[in-house]
């Protein structure tokens, strides 16, 4: 089975009529820009700037060599680690 067979069975919610291009470069080149207009894409910008803080490897020492038995253990691992960075 290929992916475009096995998609709709595994993940049924990763499908949709619609295109969404997301891209977070400000100064998209004109071709990018053009090509989006000639498909009549919607273009969603990122609201929020890059912020250090929340990079994924921010608690990558906390959670090193840690094998979690659950989904629910990588929860409350997660979360044990989130309620010890206060908010500065």
């Amino acid at each position: 089975m290929g992916h475009r067979e096995a998609i709709p069975l595994k993940r049924p919610s990763m499908l949709s009529d619609v295109v969404i291009f997301l891209h977070d470069n400000t100064d998209s080149a004109r071709q990018t820009q053009e090509l989006l207009q000639k498909f009549k894409w919607k273009v969603w910008r990122h609201l929020l700037p890059f912020s250090p803080h929340l990079t994924p490897n921010m608690g990558s020492k906390h959670l090193s060599e840690t094998r979690f038995a659950s989904s629910s253990g990588v929860k409350t691992g997660a979360e044990n680690w989130l309620s010890g960075q206060g908010c500065d």
